[in-house]
């Protein structure tokens, strides 16, 4: 195998800083070049006297210019027209700002009107859903209560005409019975007075009454 060679790292040299004593000779060397250039840095430096006559000479070159100067300020007029003019472009703008609001609110209005007209719109398809329903679910409850409400009425009437019968049966018997106890007691009085036996008097025994039974829920709808 082929091990990888590092590169070769360059050798590192010590630096040498310089001592204290060192850096004291530089610092007084220094010093004493500055003290030996000093005197004609000073002389080189304006003194009052000129200072003064330069002051002098860019008031003058100032007042020679101040004519120019002024004259290109704007006059009061100018500045009533630009006063006029920027007054007018703030009007402008506040206007179109107040347009833009205008439109904006109408929108928003169309929009409330649109949404609340398709809410009205969905509440009255959805109240006429529910009456058809409702219409369509009475249809269908009568129509399934008209055949119980017929086969009830035919079930109470042929109660009705049952009890009647076994009432006039009732009847009849006991018009029969109390016919015969007559017909006995009228021989036995004329035996009496022949001085014969009665024959006993032969009676119709009674038919038994059949009581008519109401019919029930079960009778009514077979």
């Amino acid at each position: 195998m082929i091990r990888p060679q590092l590169p070769s790292m360059p050798a590192i040299h010590v630096i040498k800083l310089p001592t204290a004593e060192q850096l004291t000779e530089l610092r007084d060397k220094q010093l004493s070049q500055l003290r030996e250039r000093a005197p004609g840095l000073i002389a080189k430096l304006p003194n009052a006297e000129q200072l003064t006559q330069l002051r002098d000479k860019q008031l003058s070159q100032l007042r020679e210019k101040a004519p120019g100067l002024i004259g290109k300020l704007p006059s009061a007029d100018n500045v009533k027209t630009g006063a006029q003019e920027f007054a007018g472009q703030i009007r402008s703008a506040q206007r179109q700002v107040a347009g833009a609001r205008r439109q904006f609110a109408g929108q928003v209005a169309g929009a409330q009107r649109q949404f609340a007209g398709q809410v009205a719109g969905a509440q009255r398809q959805f109240a006429g859903q529910v009456a058809g329903a409702q219409r369509q679910f009475v249809g269908q409850v009568r129509t399934a209560a008209t055949p119980l409400a017929q086969q009830a009425g035919a079930a109470f009437a042929q109660a009705t005409a049952a009890t009647q019968k076994a009432v006039r049966g009732a009847a009849a018997v006991t018009q029969n019975g109390t016919a015969a106890g007559a017909e006995a007691k009228t021989s036995a009085a004329a035996a009496a007075k022949a001085g014969a036996p009665a024959k006993p008097a032969t009676t119709h025994a009674a038919e038994p009454t059949h009581k008519a039974h109401p019919a029930g829920p079960q009778g009514r709808f077979r």
